[in-house]
């Protein structure tokens, strides 16, 4: 390893503090700094620091010991409960998540050791991108323990910001102050590049503010980099002289530790003590000493990753300071070298942030096979591309996004986490309702379980509704227990305006606010992302941070969703619950609806969205709404047909210590159906309400079931459970006897999966459903038919056998396009028919003038 006076790289004179504002008529050499008394004493100061560092596993591991952690003892009396003999904790103390298991991520996330090798395996460099609280920088903490990486965390603040070193927050502090100049003159930085228009002269020197900014930063953030590797250097030598014990990889945890919680001399981190000698030192040394550090470095010693956590603090950082970008050097020099006038469109397209020259100025010395990694939120893609980094290595060289972090919908993880956290028996003794609750709401970004655990362990187990509904109320500005009391000190800010008036705001003032509404309601209803502007999936993916295509590193292009979270669905959802005349969810109905006979299959489609939105909110309220105002029986009507009923989430089956469902709730609904393609994923649809984390009310069967949406509601008076089936037929002409009885056997029991032409597949099929129906609801006694029936012949094999289920069929067209059939008992089978009502039909064309415009388009021309 390097002695002293070789790693020595700069010093500046005693009296010269960037805390100051010098002027110095000449860079420092590297003699001077080879025997300097300051900076030697510096180095023994970081030496002797360094040997401190190797405990700080131990040392900073949250929660080291969940029973009982050490600031129970000091709890003042009475603080310790109740219910699990849970103690409570101390408000500085609270947990976090950031350093639990370092680099043993799997153990609490099983598909940790696949997400973090598809980024260490891939020959690319790496964009995180994700919402706030989702994971990214931990993800980051993970990868960098498999490297020897250099972590820098852009954000932070020793206040509110605490995790990293401050030499890049000193660094900008350098610049944005104008502590540093180019010696011998007085060129300092200047953040505020002026763009508009002016005389021709102000124009040439806009150039030359830049190329002055850019070798300003390439200094002072070289001065960042040689600090790193110096420390670096000294950190190895001690772990292999002092530590030999310790593995490589507990080595590596120990650096990313330091590097996130550097050990602090007289005030300052170690970092820094190098860094405060080397303001003034020249340039071209600095960079030879950096290339000759790295060279001195043993191959499997090689820095082979250069990071940058909540780099957004520097990608929007002095947005005309800087420019052009690698692309537009030729355009700028042919700009001032034509004598032509530079537009102001020109300087806007080349200027570019502070990201730029600092990512340039690190990666020009650093070795070509140097991995990149860049983790922020709201970053956008545009920022990260313009960054052009096959300047600096093999041609083929991109930028690539990696979205798939975790935590989505994981339950388990959700459930091991409380119990290390709060206790087994602190977990079991949940009432069955709450733990649904709490299974259904935290799964997703980390910072949503992690508050939930603080405030539970800062006020006891008997707090955990209220904590709950404040977490959820918080964000999405709708409380699930209204009457629990307020958490003031919980400060949570809402992932969406909660005021109308606030969100009215963001969606007048956001471009692509209409394509973002496009992407949330097709999600909303299917579960899948449309084909849309990239800025508007940009806007949804990074500005709402909720709906992310995961498109991990081998499907670039694939737009499936992957919801992070229920809390922030709900909350986006929200945004455009209310009805506003262009951004809200009906109004975007209204829209599709406005195509009848112009585009009839996509209109079609609309019309299976709307019929499963005016069920939810038909029957979503908690008092319910009778039968008849939607549905009218025309076929064998049973006695409930007139009973009041709600729209279930999750059937009484999966309700875990209840004898009722869980029911929609309309305030709360983070996804409306499920979408399947194939028979596995309808069956799965049957399941899903024994998972916690997922209630979706509506299904849409894949296409040979001959369903377009199944439900179910229960009777509020008999206190049973119904399943709906209906089929939507956005007819615009007479439709004939042969196409309703087709389509009425096609939704009985015994007609699933008709139009299939392989007779074993279908009664496979059959059965399976069949099974899965009769297990969601399992065990109902309502009555269906009240006399015997008897078959009558028909073209369609129906059972003779009684009825095996509460089944409603529902036929949903304008009635002027049906010519219904005989509806004699026992001609259509065993089940129960209704139609759309004439109430309904009021209600709705009231409510959306297309749907009453496509009414009156089918309707008969009347004889004047």
């Amino acid at each position: 390893m390097l002695g002293f006076k070789e790693l020595a790289n700069s010093h500046s004179p005693s009296d010269v503090r960037p805390a100051k504002r010098a002027h110095v008529t000449g860079y420092v050499g590297i003699d001077t700094i080879d025997g300097s008394t300051e900076f030697l004493n510096s180095l023994k100061q970081v030496v002797e620091a360094l040997a401190n560092v190797f405990g700080y596993k131990d040392k900073l591991q949250p929660l080291r010991s969940f029973g009982p952690l050490l600031s129970w003892k000091s709890a003042a009396p009475g603080r310790s409960t109740m219910m699990a003999k849970l103690p409570t904790m101390r408000h500085e103390n609270h947990p976090s998540l950031l350093l639990y298991k370092l680099g043993s991520l799997s153990e609490i996330d099983t598909s940790a050791t696949d997400r973090i090798a598809d980024i260490l395996e891939t020959n690319r460099d790496i964009h995180i991108i994700g919402p706030a609280n989702s994971g990214k920088s931990r993800t980051m903490l993970e990868i960098a323990c498999q490297d020897w990486a250099l972590l820098f965390c852009c954000g932070y603040n020793g206040a509110t910001s605490p995790w990293g070193s401050s030499d890049i927050a000193d660094a900008v502090t350098v610049l944005y102050h104008r502590i540093h100049h180019i010696p011998g003159t007085d060129v300092r930085f200047k953040s505020d590049v002026e763009l508009s228009s002016a005389p021709r002269p102000s124009r040439e020197s806009t150039f030359q503010h830049w190329a002055n900014n850019r070798r300003l930063v390439t200094h002072v953030f070289q001065v960042v980099l040689h600090a790193r590797l110096v420390v670096l250097s000294y950190f190895q030598r001690t772990w292999k002289n002092s530590f030999a014990h310790l593995t490589e990889d507990d080595a590596k945890q120990q650096w990313v530790l330091l590097q996130i919680h550097p050990p602090m001399v007289d005030g300052q981190d170690v970092f820094h003590l190098i860094m405060r000698h080397m303001w003034w030192v020249d340039p071209d040394e600095l960079r030879k000493r950096i290339v000759g550090l790295l060279r001195r470095f043993k191959a499997e010693e090689q820095v082979t990753r250069l990071m940058f956590d909540d780099v957004q603090a520097l990608a929007s950082k002095w947005n005309t300071a800087f420019g052009p970008n690698a692309q537009g050097e030729k355009k700028a020099e042919d700009l001032q070298s034509a004598q032509v006038t530079v537009g102001d469109e020109d300087l806007e397209i080349l200027s570019r942030t502070v990201l730029f020259p600092i990512v340039e100025s690190l990666i020009s010395v650093l070795p070509p096979t140097t991995r990149i990694v860049f983790a922020g939120t709201k970053l956008s893609e545009t920022r990260v591309k313009q960054l052009d980094l096959a300047r600096h290595r093999q041609k083929l060289r991109t930028i690539v996004p990696y979205t798939n972090l975790g935590g989505k919908y994981s339950v388990d993880a959700v459930h091991a986490l409380l119990v290390k956290y709060l206790g087994r028996d602190f977990v079991r003794a949940v009432p069955p309702r709450l733990r649904r609750d709490m299974y259904y709401w935290l799964p997703g970004r980390h910072g949503f379980s992690v508050t939930f655990i603080e405030f539970v362990l800062r006020l006891g187990p008997d707090s955990v509704a209220r904590v709950l509904s404040n977490v959820v109320g918080k964000y999405t500005g709708t409380y699930l227990y209204p009457e629990m009391d307020d958490i003031p000190e919980m400060k949570l800010a809402p992932l969406i305006p909660s005021s109308e008036a606030g969100r009215r705001h963001l969606r007048e003032q956001t471009p692509f606010m209409g394509d973002a509404l496009n992407i949330v309601t097709t999600w909303l209803f299917n579960g899948r992302i449309p084909g849309v502007n990239d800025d508007a999936h940009a806007l949804v993916a990074l500005g709402f941070g909720v709906l992310v295509a995961d498109v991990g590193l081998n499907a670039e292009h694939d737009r499936t969703v992957n919801l992070t979270e229920n809390l922030a669905a709900a909350s986006l959802v929200k945004l455009f619950s209310d009805h506003h005349q262009d951004y809200s969810v009906p109004a975007f109905l209204n829209r599709g609806l406005g195509q009848f006979k112009i585009y009839a299959s996509s209109t079609g489609f609309t019309f299976e969205d709307f019929l499963n939105y005016c069920i939810f909110i038909t029957y979503s309220p908690p008092e319910g709404a009778p039968l008849s105002d939607m549905f009218e029986f025309c076929y064998l009507p049973p006695s409930w047909a007139n009973e009041t009923a709600r729209l279930i989430s999750v059937f009484t089956r999966d309700n875990e210590g209840s004898d009722e469902p869980i029911f929609a709730h309309r305030d709360l609904t983070a996804r409306l159906a499920w979408a399947a393609s194939t028979m596995d994923e309808t069956l799965r649809w049957f399941k899903l309400g024994a998972s916690y984390s997922t209630r979706v009310p509506f299904l849409k069967p894949d296409t040979f079931m001959g369903a377009d949406g199944v439900f179910g509601l229960y009777l509020l008076s008999s206190k049973q459970e119904v399943l709906g089936e209906f089929q939507a037929k956005c007819w615009s002409r007479k439709h004939g006897v042969e196409d309703i009885e087709k389509a009425l056997f096609k939704l009985s029991y015994e007609g699933h999966y008709y139009t299939d032409s392989d007779e074993q597949i279908y009664a496979k099929r059959t059965a399976a459903v069949q099974a899965a129906m009769i297990d969601l609801v399992g065990g109902s006694k309502l009555p269906m038919n009240e006399v015997p029936i008897e078959a009558e012949p028909t073209m369609y094999p129906y059972s003779d056998d009684e009825p095996k289920l509460p089944l409603v069929r529902i036929f949903a067209a304008f009635e002027d396009t049906v010519e219904w059939p005989d509806m004699t008992p026992g001609a259509l089978g065993r089940y129960p028919v209704a139609r759309l009502s004439k109430k309904f039909m009021q209600t709705a064309s009231a409510l959306f003038p297309s749907f009453a415009k496509a009414v009156a388009q089918v309707a008969p021309k009347r004889a004047s």
